[in-house]
């Protein structure tokens, strides 16, 4: 019986266990976690999944195909590489690893061994987020003129890296998978992480090749959560309020300001990526969220970085 490896039982890693148990069914799960309690507390609620604390022993075992790393981001890189060069397909929690060369390395890792390298950059798997992608296909908002990301979470980060592989990432994973191509300009500047000093945000503005402004404004400083993103076009606007518990989607034609359309929510997102993972592993077809996209998050966010260095 083939199972699937989960490394990992912090909150997020519960999740995916919780997903998994569901499709794969209750004995084909094997979960890693250095802490016992954590592995208690996993077998307690699903009794039937196996639990080890070393990470090699379940690479070691030929029954399982399919990894999924959710530890702390430094691990990640060694965890990926040891799944891979055990000949295991891998799914690696966002942020994937610290720098594109290391993202490089896997995906070259994964190619020689014929194995899906797939990053779990959640917001993809939004069922908004394939509606506005189909809506842009479609060509229901004309030519795109601008998009504004606009995050708010009251929540310290210690460093702007920190803030940016956690945050903003999540935004150019849309970004790519809305619009695919490679910014021509990128400024950025960000303020607030100097010691005692309490304002903490990152602007940042491309242009892309086809003329479309992005904005992306990210703070952790707000006093309410904010997760809001706006797309104009010459035709018509979408707004997607991914806090708002009914409508998240709202389409406005030409300049109105009322919605003609409203697009409710109907699928928890890390369920379709966890179903995305097992297709690509079962149709051994490349990921969404694989080597081009998760290169071009990576490469970005660097130069987003080194922006922000120099600033």
């Amino acid at each position: 019986m083939q199972k699937l490896g989960i490394i990992g039982l912090g909150p997020w890693g519960r999740n995916y266990v919780r997903i998994f148990h569901r499709l794969v069914g209750k004995e084909r799960l094997v979960v890693c976690d250095l802490n016992h309690l954590r592995r208690s507390e996993t077998q307690t609620a699903y009794p039937e999944i196996e639990a080890t604390g070393n990470y090699l022993e379940l690479l070691k075992r030929p029954d399982i195909i399919g990894v999924v790393i959710v530890t702390p981001p430094q691990t990640h890189f060694l965890l990926a590489r040891a799944s891979l060069l055990a000949g295991k397909h891998t799914l690696i929690e966002q942020p994937v690893v610290e720098s594109l060369l290391q993202a490089e390395a896997l995906f070259q890792l994964g190619r020689k061994k014929e194995l899906v390298v797939m990053a779990g950059h959640l917001m993809v798997f939004h069922p908004v987020a394939e509606k506005v992608r189909q809506m842009l296909a479609a060509g229901r908002l004309g030519q795109l003129q601008y998009i504004f990301f606009n995050q708010a979470n009251p929540q310290t980060y210690s460093s702007r890296e920190k803030f940016l592989w956690n945050v903003i990432v999540h935004d150019l994973a849309l970004l790519e998978y809305w619009l695919g191509e490679e910014p021509g300009q990128i400024k950025a500047s960000g303020v607030g992480w100097e010691i005692n000093q309490a304002k903490k945000a990152i602007s940042v503005l491309m242009l892309m090749p086809g003329g479309c402004m992005v904005h992306l404004f990210e703070t952790c400083c707000h006093p309410v959560k904010v997760r809001k993103i706006v797309l104009v076009g010459n035709r018509g606007s979408l707004v997607f309020d991914d806090l708002e518990p009914g409508h998240k989607l709202q389409f406005f034609s030409g300049g109105g300001n009322t919605p003609d359309q409203c697009f409710p929510t109907w699928t928890e997102p890390l369920e379709w990526e966890c179903c995305h993972f097992l297709e690509c592993i079962t149709r051994q077809i490349p990921p969404c969220t694989g080597e081009q996209h998760t290169l071009w998050v990576m490469r970005n966010a660097e130069k987003i970085l080194n922006h922000l260095a120099d600033d």
